[in-house]
């Protein structure tokens, strides 16, 4: 099993850890996940996502083929600047959701979901005939994530400069080489510091030295934070049978770029909604979702929202179905109507 530069911080802190797609991760502190999910709500706090990968198309050669599989347009985005998108298919499949960085006018950083690294570059090798030019520089990388509202302040001492949402700087700061960006996956005001592993103890340390009210959080405060923000996760909303339209993210496929995945004359087969229970149930993943007593859909999240005190879940359910009419859950044998929701459950 993998680790990450900061496994010995969290075992001397006592996190428990968790075999997390074959990274040993922190799922919580002696705290726990409901108060590190209020922290970031109201305060601060840190995470180890250090398994996220670290893909670096570099050279025109290597463009060329990040063109092929791209969602985003590389072509229209300028230096510093990130965008959400995916690696799909010739059929417009998913292989992943990512992030692509435009470092300078020949590279690109793509940020992959870890579980997914060894597919994607499995996938790109297939894909290029065994001649794929990226450099995979997942193992050199540590990545902490700094969220919530009091961020916006405290990261003016590591980055003087303001950053605008969806951009990154990439420099020294406080003596450590750093890309820091401003994206999130929280609902908050949040930034990501990608730097050496050697360095991954320093940055950590100097976040929570910034103030008292900033904490140490795990996977656990990580998951149920992006389901209040009604963001998608690959494994659950997002999987390799499903394109970009199934999901209500062809926002994120430009049309002058879908013939390359096949996508221009597809219609979506499902839509992904959100949705609250008014009752004491907690939806959970895989939960059936029918209409006049047909199965029309599953749950792909579903918690306990700590802001919200109920239950909430996103669900990937059949097309055609009309949202006007009642739809039910069915949690151990028993249907509970639900409430639609747009996305996200937390306004900020």
């Amino acid at each position: 099993m993998k680790t990450t530069a900061l496994t010995p911080w969290h075992e001397s802190h006592h996190a428990k850890m968790i075999d997390f797609f074959n990274t040993l991760l922190p799922v919580h502190y002696e705290t726990g996940i409901i108060a590190e999910h209020e922290a970031v709500r109201t305060h601060a706090g840190i995470f180890d996502v250090s398994h996220m990968g670290q893909l670096l198309f570099k050279g025109e050669a290597a463009l060329n083929q990040a063109r092929l599989v791209l969602s985003q347009d590389i072509d229209a985005m300028v230096k510093n600047q990130v965008k959400y998108g995916f690696i799909l298919r010739e059929d417009g499949t998913m292989v992943d959701d990512v992030l692509c960085m435009k470092t300078c006018d020949d590279e690109v950083l793509v940020i992959v979901n870890g579980a997914n690294i060894d597919k994607v570059m499995a996938y790109l090798d297939q894909r290029f005939s065994g001649s794929s030019l990226v450099e995979n520089d997942s193992d050199f990388y540590s990545v902490i994530a700094f969220q919530g509202p009091l961020t916006q302040t405290l990261i003016q001492s590591i980055v003087p400069t303001p950053l605008d949402y969806y951009t990154f700087v990439h420099g020294t700061f406080n003596g450590v080489e750093m890309f820091v960006s401003r994206t999130g996956y929280t609902g908050e005001h949040g930034y990501e510091l990608i730097m050496a592993n050697k360095d991954a103890q320093k940055v950590w340390e100097m976040l929570l030295n910034l103030s008292e009210h900033v904490i140490p959080c795990g996977l656990g405060a990580r998951d149920s934070l992006r389901l209040e923000a009604g963001m998608p996760l690959y494994g659950h909303e997002l999987n390799d049978d499903l394109t970009p339209l199934d999901v209500n993210l062809g926002i994120f496929v430009p049309k002058h770029r879908r013939h390359l995945f096949g996508l221009e004359e597809r219609k979506p087969r499902f839509k992904r909604i959100g949705f609250v229970l008014n009752d004491k149930a907690i939806p959970r993943e895989g939960y059936t979702l029918t209409q006049h007593g047909q199965n029309v859909g599953v749950v792909s999240s579903g918690t306990f929202s700590v802001t919200l005190k109920r239950g909430i879940a996103m669900a990937i359910i059949n097309a055609d179905v009309n949202l006007e009419e009642t739809i039910e859950c069915v949690i151990r044998n028993k249907s509970y109507s639900i409430e639609i929701i747009k996305l996200p459950f937390i306004k900020k």
